[in-house]
């Protein structure tokens, strides 16, 4: 069960939109979709509230309502977000041309993540070695540290 979070808003805080975010943050790669019941056992929300931000994010483009199902996935426009954060990156386009010339140098696999909460999120590699492990191939993939 997920860990009850704290409103860390202060004066300037927005509960909903914290909530809101965590209900995003909620999905993980190899799980397609989640049901607000799923949803809120993860966020340790009420479901109530789930369901409130739910409808409020499918309304804003930022989930995709599965309704044969009743659950809810990502929608395109979180991708968009994560692709202008990656090609805007002063970090990734000053040590792309690096990680490039390294890996085809050497011969191998260059990567560059950071730490997302409990999670390591991978911004960009160069591979020109032989892939040896099993998951994602998408630019932008979470592993969960061990």
């Amino acid at each position: 069960m997920a860990q009850l979070r704290t409103y860390a808003g202060g004066v300037d805080g927005n509960r909903s939109l914290e909530r809101g975010i965590e209900i995003l943050r909620a999905f993980r790669p190899g799980v397609d979709t989640l049901g607000n019941g799923e949803i809120a056992e993860r966020t340790g929300l009420p479901r109530s509230t789930v369901s409130r931000l739910t409808r409020t994010l499918v309304n804003s483009g930022m989930l995709d309502e599965v309704r044969a199902m009743r659950t809810y996935r990502l929608a395109a426009s979180v991708i968009s977000i994560g692709h202008a954060m990656r090609t805007g990156s002063p970090v990734l386009n000053a040590i792309g041309p690096m990680m490039r010339a390294e890996s085809a140098k050497r011969r191998l696999n260059v990567g560059l993540a950071t730490a997302d909460r409990a999670m390591m999120v991978t911004w960009s590699r160069s591979a020109t070695a032989p892939e040896r492990h099993c998951g994602t191939s998408s630019r932008v993939s979470r592993s969960r540290w061990s």
